[in-house]
């Protein structure tokens, strides 16, 4: 899935909404979603955009940091995936 980038343009509690750099608005998210650091009001990220029944939603969001932008290996999130399904065990064993 293609990753967008955007700006946080508000927090309310546990969660807040993104402006994407493409024009799209009020796109939502959960502050748990974010690894590491939490974002503030104006900082850029990058996310994936999904429909859900009708709601933008940014999946496996991310802060823009000098040093992510350079570095982007080791920031797949499928091997978290394998892990909650239960193959990362058998993936690491052979």
């Amino acid at each position: 899935m293609e990753r967008r980038t955007g700006k946080v343009t508000d927090l309310k509690g546990e969660f807040g909404f993104i402006a994407s750099d493409d024009g799209e608005r009020g796109i939502y998210f959960k502050l748990n979603w974010f690894r590491g650091a939490v974002p503030t009001v104006d900082d850029l990220v990058t996310f994936e955009l999904k429909d859900f029944n009708g709601k933008l939603q940014a999946h496996r969001p991310r802060l823009i940091t000098d040093a992510s932008s350079n570095n982007e290996r080791g920031s797949s999130d499928y091997l978290l995936d394998w892990a909650f399904l239960g193959r990362l065990p058998n993936t690491l064993l052979g």
